[in-house]
């Protein structure tokens, strides 16, 4: 749009921003109009995105990171997955003959509030206001300092080269998160969830066009109400491709409404068993029980019996809580979202770092999801760099929120621990055949998989 007012100060990043569009140049020659075009075109290699990023300090440079050419994109963004054997046929004509002689039960169908309930129980981690305060400073990142502190330094943290987004992808998931947050922000101001469901669901899909979004879109909007995940599992079974349907699994693996789990059920039944088979297998490993019985519910509904020689190999594996042979434990943990934006994020110094957000502040409201763009100074992460990986998230009641909601995002992950002494003498003195509930998820799912 052509100007004579040569006077005019230079446009800044954040006011860019708040205009109404973002605008970014391409090749020099042409411009990407962001917003409020409702689909951005794809980032590709030959029109890379002419828009400066600072690289994170400590970190190895774009040459030492997995390119998509050495690692495909999505894991690199959620990591390798598991691979399963199925079991020997001999195994697998035992197991049969013992389900013919003995009936497994269902496992237990519990309600939402069973579900938070166990949530609950499990220990909470996270940083102190003296370890947050370091955290925050400009310097190193923080990976050696993780490993020192007690609490935290079983938690799975990524290695340096892993927690770091290329800047290609950073730029993409940069802009799509800054439209995603304007429309949360829109939502939350509507009465009905249905309605600020509805605010959010175009963004949602446009995000989902892409594999390398869907971790940080199941991440923002697993802890969101009801209907937010409702359409969230709308948009996820329209997306293509593997990465969709490994999302929809883990939502019905660790959602804890019924009917959300039920309706990525019925969405995932008309999906190619393959594309998610894994998420569900790697559910009986799980630490927390529950995740394996609704794995369980999950086979049997959508009638995999090709899962059935897998299963048979994961029934003769040992319990995942107990202690294994180096007499350390897997435990299922949680993290309050709100107050440990420096254990999971880098610290952000520098207004044209990618996928800004700002820091919550004890004893002050929450500011608005979009309230980093209109923001000067302070307190941000950046999420390009992300130091864990949550395996699923919810939204559990706070003794004492303060000027924060009562019901706040807590991110859950697996930590490997010591074993106490009582948990090591517990394990010596279990009989032996004892059975754990992941084993009788596995043998229930055999069971009614087998039926004719």
């Amino acid at each position: 749009m052509a100007d004579s007012n040569t006077d005019r100060k230079p446009i800044r990043w954040q006011q860019v921003a708040l205009g109404v569009g973002l605008i970014l140049v391409v090749d020099s020659a042409a411009a990407w109009v962001i917003w409020p075009s409702p689909l951005p075109p794809k980032p590709v290699a030959a029109n890379r995105l002419q828009v400066r990023f600072h690289a994170p300090p400590e970190l190895p440079g774009p040459e030492l990171v997995p390119g998509p050419r050495e690692v495909p994109v999505v894991e690199r963004m959620l990591g390798p997955r598991e691979v399963f054997e199925p079991a020997d046929p001999q195994l697998l004509a035992a197991l049969r003959e013992r389900l013919r002689m003995a009936e497994v039960a269902p496992p237990p169908a519990r309600t939402d509030a069973e579900l938070r309930d166990l949530l609950l129980r499990a220990p909470e981690v996270g940083l102190d206001a003296s370890q947050a305060r370091l955290l925050g400073r400009p310097g190193k990142m923080p990976l050696d300092r993780f490993a020192s502190w007690p609490a935290v330094r079983d938690l799975p943290f990524l290695s340096a080269a892993e927690c770091r987004l290329d800047r290609e992808d950073a730029a993409c998931l940069d802009v799509l998160s800054r439209r995603l947050r304007t429309a949360l922000t829109r939502a939350a101001e509507m009465k009905s969830q249905d309605a600020a469901a509805e605010a959010v669901r175009l963004e949602v899909r446009a995000a989902l066009r892409y594999a390398e979004n869907h971790e940080a879109v199941l991440h923002v909007l697993m802890a969101e109400g009801m209907a937010m995940r409702w359409m969230l599992v709308d948009e996820l079974a329209r997306a293509k491709g593997r990465p969709a349907g490994e999302a929809l699994a883990r939502l019905a693996l660790f959602d804890l409404s019924a009917e959300v789990r039920d309706h990525a059920l019925n969405r995932l039944s008309r999906r190619d068993r393959a594309e998610y088979r894994h998420v569900w297998l790697a559910a009986f490993r799980h630490s927390w029980p529950a995740a394996a019985d609704h794995a369980a519910v999950a086979l049997v509904r959508v009638r995999d019996r090709a899962a059935v020689p897998f299963l048979a190999g994961l029934a003769e594996g040992p319990d995942p809580r107990a202690p294994r042979p180096d007499r350390r434990v897997s435990e299922l943990v949680r993290v309050n979202r709100l107050r440990n934006c420096y254990l999971c994020h880098a610290p952000s110094q520098d207004g044209l770092d990618p996928v800004r957000g700002l820091v919550p502040e004890p004893g002050q409201p929450l500011a608005p999801p979009d309230e980093h763009l209109l923001y000067e100074g302070g307190t941000l992460v950046r999420a390009d760099v992300t130091f864990l990986r949550a395996e699923f998230a919810a939204a559990l009641p706070v003794a004492l929120p303060g000027r924060w909601p009562p019901l706040q995002p807590f991110d859950f992950l697996v930590r490997t621990r010591p074993a106490t002494p009582d948990e090591m003498a517990a394990e010596e003195k279990k009989p032996a055949g004892a059975t754990s509930p992941q084993r009788q998820a596995i043998l229930y799912a055999i069971q009614e998989l087998e039926r004719e």
